[in-house]
């Protein structure tokens, strides 16, 4: 079994083909929770640029 992390725990964010998981990904960045930071990929972290928080 995966051990699979909420996504407000998790440091990079990968949308998916699941249209639910795409619409709650879209609604946490209208938010402010998370931000988009290349093509189908987020993350909460606000406080590093997108390629820093891409490599944590």
């Amino acid at each position: 079994m995966e051990n699979i992390l909420p996504i407000h725990l998790q440091e990079v964010i990968f949308s998916s083909s699941v249209k639910l998981v795409n619409k709650q990904l879209s609604k946490l960045e209208k938010a402010g929770k998370i931000r988009k930071i290349a093509d189908r990929t987020y993350t909460p972290n606000f406080t590093e640029s997108p390629g820093d928080a891409a490599l944590a």
